[in-house]
C-alpha cells in the first residue's frame, strides 16, 4: 500500500492529511495515481493537479512522470499562490 502525504494549503482545501491505498495495476507512474485520486470527486481534480504540485516519492523530489510503486511514500506539496 502506497502512503500519500498532504501538505500545506493542499492538506486543508481536500480536508486529509494523509492516506494509504493500494495502487491499481494500471496506477504505473504518479500521474496515474493523481488520475485515480480524482475518482473522489470535483475537490481531487481542482487542486490535486501535477502542475501546482511539488511531488516527492520516497523524500526525493521527482515530478509526475515518476514511475511509483505500491510501497512507496508520495507527497504533494502545494507551491505558493497555486491553492
Amino acid at each position: 500500500m502506497a502512503k500519500l502525504l498532504f501538505f500545506g494549503p493542499l492538506s486543508d482545501v481536500l480536508e486529509i492529511e494523509s492516506m494509504t491505498v493500494p495502487l491499481p495495476g494500471e496506477v504505473k507512474t504518479i500521474r496515474d495515481l493523481v488520475n485515480a485520486l480524482h475518482q473522489r470527486g470535483s475537490r481531487w481534480q481542482r487542486y490535486l493537479d501535477p502542475q501546482k504540485l511539488q511531488i516527492t516519492r520516497n523524500r526525493q523530489f521527482c515530478d509526475a512522470d515518476s514511475e511509483v510503486a505500491d510501497s512507496d511514500e508520495i507527497a504533494f506539496i502545494s507551491r505558493p499562490g497555486s491553492i
